[in-house]
């Protein structure tokens, strides 16, 4: 029996251990398993029946699908489902793995290395950091509504931050959690990647040149 119940016109509503709201899977443990989980069986429906179609297909042909219908899919809230544990992540690279398989055409033994230099393909991982990145850029200029902006908070220039490090004009508040949950979550992460920035790169004055100074900071293929 759950512990508690919530009625909402007049219908009982009992808890749950996972609800899809706008796409993505919420967990009541905290996880994004469920979630993961959820993008690779749709992805790899996706990815079959590129396979079968690969035949007929070139090679710039089936790197657009993948590239402009499949991975936007996969990337959909990945700002805010980053803080999946190493195994969700890797088995994120794996659906990447072998979509770059399909679009090559190479040996399905061929090493990592090799297929990032035919596709210029940059890891999902690493394009994860670049979109919460550009969020949390949005919300410390103001582009995004209140409740967003309202979250962060820039730290006066030449006080210290939780590192005993002073800071500059645009070091961002930095909040110290106990629980591993809190600290992987969209802030508290993102303003670790933030703080860790170049100056250059933080007071870029437009969306467009910081997610250009982003992608060279983080060695970005000039095709992503």
């Amino acid at each position: 029996n759950p512990l508690f119940f919530i009625e909402f016109n007049n219908e009982i509503i009992f808890p749950t251990k996972v609800h899809k709201h706008l796409g993505v899977m919420f967990s009541s443990d905290l996880k994004w398993t469920a979630h993961v989980e959820h993008i690779i069986n749709q992805t790899n429906k996706k990815l079959g029946l590129l396979k079968r179609q690969s035949k007929f297909l070139s090679f710039e042909q089936k790197c657009t699908v993948y590239l402009n219908m499949i991975r936007p899919a996969i990337e959909y809230a990945s700002n805010i489902y980053d803080g999946c544990g190493l195994n969700e992540s890797l088995k994120l690279e794996q659906l990447q793995r072998k979509a770059a398989l399909i679009c090559s055409g190479a040996h399905y033994r061929t090493e990592n290395k090799l297929l990032v230099n035919i596709l210029c393909w940059d890891s999902l991982g690493s394009r994860r950091k670049v979109a919460k990145l550009q969020l949390f850029y949005m919300m410390l200029r103001k582009l995004t509504p209140s409740y967003l902006s309202d979250l962060i908070h820039l730290l006066p220039p030449g006080s210290h931050d939780t590192r005993l490090r002073k800071t500059s004009n645009f070091t961002v508040e930095a909040k110290l959690y106990r629980s591993s949950f809190c600290s992987k979550s969209f802030i508290p992460s993102t303003t670790v990647l933030w703080n860790g920035l170049p100056e250059s790169v933080k007071q870029l004055d437009t969306t467009s040149k910081f997610k250009e100074g982003l992608k060279t900071y983080f060695k970005f293929y000039p095709t992503n």
